[in-house]
């Protein structure tokens, strides 16, 4: 009995000396905390990717990163020093064994993921990565080089493992333009109406329509579609052949948006179907095709009413001596006090109140074109305001003649335009002269 008790507590010491030493080996390993690459900034040549799904190589040239894997896309360069800076950062957070003879326990015989680097000296240095450990939270590892192949696993932080799975996609520029938004002095659109419009910069650096009439072009208006332009990103890269463009409307294609630079560089780009936000693209007729947010900009966002710049009303207070406003035959007539110094104004022989005539006259300023038709037709207008220069005698007769129900034809001096304006400010100006005449009566 007495010997029985012996060898159970022999048996439970070698038990517990069993289980210390797995502890120590595999459960906790030996303790180390170094850099896997000893890198100095500027000293690595090439960097490999090698993952389940793809192979992603970046070369240094000039000084600069370039992709020549899967093919020499334009990439975003700081999203590749930043991958720099990881490789720098990357440490053996514990070794796991020592002179391993088989791999495949960790996954290494086929790894998950394998990270190639090549120094400016022709050293190569390679990392092989393979499963996560129990804990999920590193990934086991062993280095090898052109010098010697280590035998020692250990394990890598998963927060560091993950960014070198990234997709190409993620090191691509995703920039849509290819064109320097800021130095575009031609922009042609044929919008989903099937509608030409061509916005030429002049030689006094104004934008100005060339196409689908003459005009001037606002330049905030145009600014703020220049914005969008350059903003615009690339949601989705989708690889196709021409059998595939009729998918995504880009054989028929709802729009085109050509734009020509200073150098004479230009981009077309074509916009196909608008699928839950996502308006598919082609750019220049590249095997791509590229997906962008409707949301932030459509073709049909480049609206003619909203770039012009004809306001033939839009003349200075203090360079008008006279304004007659006829409404539909009854004449209304200021005429400037020529004694007050101040914009003092006279409606039939009495003076007029300066608050409600500032009022009256920012908004005939305000009758600016909305609109483009070019089936114009010469009538007498229903509306009319004219405009009598101070130091000379010119004046200027502007003519609004009924189109729609909601809507004006504007003339110049009893010249048809092919532009049209909305009613809603043609009533507050109406509504101003009325407030002035009702206030002079009382």
């Amino acid at each position: 009995m007495k010997k029985n008790i012996v060898n159970l507590v022999l048996l439970f010491i070698f038990i517990i000396l069993i289980s210390f030493y797995l502890i120590m080996k595999v459960i906790k390993p030996f303790e180390v905390s170094k850099s896997i690459f000893r890198i100095k900034e500027g000293n690595i040549s090439k960097i490999n990717i090698k993952s389940l799904n793809t192979v992603i190589t970046f070369y240094k040239k000039d000084n600069q990163w370039v992709m020549v894997k899967p093919d020499e896309y334009k990439i975003d360069e700081k999203k590749v020093v930043a991958l720099e800076r990881i490789l720098n950062n990357l440490k053996q957070e514990r070794i796991i064994e020592k002179e391993v003879s088989d791999f495949s326990i960790y996954g290494l015989d086929k790894p998950k993921l394998e990270i190639s680097i090549k120094f400016n000296n022709g050293e190569n240095q390679d990392l092989i990565i393979g499963e996560m450990s129990l804990e999920k939270s590193q990934y086991y590892a062993v280095k090898r080089s052109s010098k010697e192949n280590e035998k020692n696993v250990f394990t890598i932080s998963k927060g560091y493992v993950d960014f070198f799975f990234k997709d190409v996609s993620y090191f691509r520029d995703n920039t849509l333009m290819s064109v320097d938004i800021a130095k575009v002095k031609i922009l042609y659109l044929i919008n989903s109406k099937n509608e030409e419009i061509k916005l030429i910069k002049n030689t006094n650096n104004e934008w100005e329509f060339s196409l689908p009439v003459k005009a001037m072009v606002k330049g905030d208006a145009l600014v703020e579609i220049m914005n969008k332009l350059r903003q615009l990103e690339i949601v989705d890269y989708i690889s196709v052949n021409n059998n595939e463009l009729d998918k995504y409307g880009l054989i028929n294609f709802s729009a085109k948006l050509i734009l020509e630079d200073e150098a004479g560089n230009n981009q077309t780009i074509s916009f196909g179907k608008n699928i839950d936000n996502k308006l598919f693209v082609r750019s220049d007729n590249e095997n791509e095709i590229y997906s962008i947010s409707s949301a932030l900009f459509k073709p049909d966002d480049i609206k003619i009413g909203e770039l012009l710049n004809v306001a033939p009303l839009s003349v200075g207070i203090d360079s008008v001596n006279k304004i007659v406003i006829n409404d539909a035959g009854t004449i209304y007539e200021f005429k400037r006090d020529e004694i007050k110094s101040v914009n003092s104004f006279f409606i039939n022989g009495r003076e007029v109140d300066n608050e409600l005539f500032n009022s009256l006259y920012v908004n005939i300023m305000a009758l600016s074109a909305e609109g483009y038709d070019q089936n114009i037709f010469n009538v007498k207008p229903d509306f009319s305001i004219t405009l009598e220069s101070k130091k000379e005698p010119k004046k200027i007769m502007v003519g609004f003649t009924k189109r729609t129900r909601d809507s004006y034809f504007i003339s110049l001096n009893e010249n048809q335009l092919p532009f049209f304006i909305g009613e809603r400010k043609i009533e507050v100006v109406k509504r101003f002269l009325n407030r002035i005449v009702e206030y002079k009566k009382s």
